[in-house]
């Protein structure tokens, strides 16, 4: 390239700098909108959805453990639960093995929602391995979050349709078969309760 040439990129490069800054601050100023949107129309989900999440919600697992014990013999299952109860809208939970295949670390987050209509995200951390009388652990920390932090760290379409699997779900579970069982128990105990007296 010769000094004219050169002189001609150079003088060039400010039309195309401007063109490039202009057309990035539109885009995020349209992925703003859009994210401010989705935000919206997921807050406007979880209200509709409010009344349904204590049927969805169980248990959170904070802290994980388990062992086969040597030998497979005395194996041990620890789980302590967070307070909060939630579906899992995203599992991001992931794992990777270290060089042997036999060992490895467990990490990722989950996105829930709480059986009282806040959003949530579970980060964990821990250790697995394959070999018996070691322990596969893992520790989760739950952090509230808002619909905005939501869709911008996960896809809207995968939060909508895993809360429509679990309504689903629960539709087509065994709630009026154990309702229906419940009821019968309770009359029958009742009627024991009769003949005590």
């Amino acid at each position: 390239m010769d000094t004219q040439e050169l002189e001609a990129t150079v003088t060039s490069l400010g039309p195309v700098v401007a063109q490039v800054v202009t057309e990035h601050t539109e885009y995020e100023g349209a992925l703003a909108a859009q994210n401010e949107a989705e935000a919206a129309l997921l807050t406007r989900i979880i209200e509709t959805v409010k009344p349904a999440l204590r049927a969805l919600a169980s248990g959170i697992v904070k802290t994980y453990g388990d062992t086969s014990g040597q030998n497979g013999c005395n194996p041990v299952s620890e789980r302590e639960y967070f307070a909060e109860r939630g579906v899992c809208l995203v599992n991001a939970y992931t794992s990777t093995k270290d060089t042997t295949g036999n060992r490895g670390t467990w990490q990722g987050e989950r996105l829930y929602l709480l059986s009282d209509g806040r959003l949530a995200e579970a980060s964990r951390t821990g250790e697995w391995s394959c070999w018996q009388g070691e322990w596969d652990r893992y520790e989760a920390t739950l952090k509230i979050v808002d619909a905005a932090y939501a869709v911008k760290d996960y896809e809207l379409a995968d939060i909508v349709e895993s809360l429509t699997e679990k309504l689903n779900e629960q539709i087509k579970g065994q709630k009026t078969t154990r309702t229906k069982a419940a009821r019968s128990r309770a009359e029958r105990l009742a009627a024991l309760a009769t003949l005590v007296a």
